[in-house]
Formats: C-alpha cells, sequence, structure tokens
C-alpha cells in the first residue's frame, strides 16, 4: 500500500529529525510522529521498541496487538508494566536470577503514599514500589513460568560459574567451545591483598584493567582478523 509506505517513511524521517530530544520543536514532532504512526503501524508486522519509544509512540487506549513481548523484563521497572495495555496476550522474558531495578531517584515516602492511595486491593501491593521487576510481579501475579534451559551465548567454562552458583546445574551449555578464537576460556586470577571500600575495590579495578589491556596486546594479531570483545568478572574481596 502505498499510503502506509509513505507514512512509514514519514514517521522513520520524523524520528530522526528529532535527534536526541532536546530541540525545541520535538514536542510538535513527537505528536505528529504519533500521527503517522496511526496510518502505517499495519504496514510492519512486528514493531521493536525500548519501552520509552513504545510510550511516545502508541495511544495505549487505542492500539491493540495481538501479542506483546516484554523482553530484559527483570530488569524493567513498574513503568513498563504501562506497555500491557497495548495487547490482549503478553509474554514476559526474564531471570528472576538477575539484578533487579535499584529505583533511583524514586522518593520513598511518596512512593509508599501513592500505594496505600491506588492500590489498597491489589494483592501483594508492597511489591510495586519500584524495586520490584516487571518479571517478578508478572511472576507472582500469573505464575506459569517456562524455564528456557538451552544457553547459547557462552561457552560451558563460563556460563558454568552461574549454572552452579544459580541454576542448580540445571542449564545445558550449547554453544561449541571451538567456535571461541581466544583460549583458555576462563583464567582465575587472585590479587594479593585486595580489599573493598564502600563497595570500590582499586586494587582489583588497576588489576583488572592492566589483565586486560595486556591481553588485548597479546590477541592484536587475532583480533585484527577476527574482531572480539573482553568481558571481566571480579568478585568482592
Amino acid at each position: 500500500d502505498v499510503y502506509k509506505r509513505q507514512a512509514l517513511n514519514g514517521w522513520l524521517a520524523l524520528h530522526k529529525k528529532m535527534g536526541r530530544g532536546t530541540g525545541k520543536q520535538v514536542g510538535k514532532l513527537k505528536k505528529e510522529a504519533r500521527k503517522t504512526l496511526l496510518e502505517c503501524r499495519q504496514a510492519v508486522p512486528v514493531w521493536i521498541m525500548p519501552v520509552s519509544r513504545v510510550l511516545e509512540s502508541f495511544d495505549l487506549n487505542t492500539t491493540k496487538f495481538d501479542v506483546l513481548i516484554v523482553d530484559e523484563a527483570s530488569q524493567s521497572d513498574i513503568r513498563a508494566l504501562s506497555v500491557f495495555a497495548l495487547a490482549r496476550d503478553v509474554v514476559v522474558v526474564g531471570d528472576h536470577e538477575q539484578v533487579s531495578p535499584y529505583a533511583v531517584g524514586l522518593k520513598t515516602e511518596k512512593v509508599q503514599e501513592l500505594i496505600d492511595e491506588m492500590l489498597d486491593e491489589i494483592p501483594n501491593k508492597q511489591l510495586y514500589d519500584g524495586k520490584t521487576s516487571v518479571y517478578d510481579l508478572a511472576r507472582q501475579s500469573f505464575g506459569g513460568t517456562i524455564r528456557l534451559l538451552e544457553h547459547f551465548r557462552c561457552v560451558t567454562d563460563i556460563i558454568q560459574f552461574s549454572n552452579h552458583l544459580c541454576y542448580n546445574n540445571e542449564i545445558l551449555p550449547m554453544r561449541d567451545p571451538s567456535s571461541s578464537l581466544l583460549f583458555p576460556h576462563l583464567v582465575a586470577h587472585h590479587v594479593p591483598d585486595a580489599t573493598a571500600h564502600n563497595k570500590i575495590n582499586h586494587q582489583e579495578a588497576q588489576e583488572i584493567a592492566s589483565l586486560t589491556e595486556d591481553a588485548h596486546a597479546a590477541a592484536s594479531h587475532v583480533l585484527s582478523v577476527f574482531p572480539a570483545s573482553f568481558g571481566q568478572a571480579n568478585g568482592e574481596g
């Protein structure tokens, strides 16, 4: 449909024109983009957006999708619940073993007042404090979780740490170790006399930076041909 295609291209151009969303015309552009989206929504079968973009793009009262999937829900706070209004069926994807939202900047007293005022009849109302993830809220409200056990991202040596710590060794590593270009996959390194102060461990941080620099230099010939990235996990101590 030519009109839907025109509307879709117009919507993309409007968002590009918004840039970082700090200009004087942003409010007007957002209003026009939402209007344009009504005309082109059916042109795209699947929309993938962060929650913030969803809320500014779709009218929660009139927009309805067949299915809504909230990914990384264990890292999303209560504000992500609003997107549930966009569909009758919602799939919530997350992991209760991951770090929950920190509720940075929320005023605890004000949140408690709103809970007492607005959520009196809601079961487990104290969980709606901004510090409980959308995944945990859905988990305690609806149950019926489906656990995915196959893991494709990390090689066995790396995921096995979390597997033993959090998942009772039930995760099934599926990635072929030979697909990793750097060996060994896991190295234990002790930093003598490293202690944390106010949850900051300067000795470990400096050691990690030094090791990463050395490892990157040693593997430069590999990285120049096969681009890769480095990740570190350190324990407090």
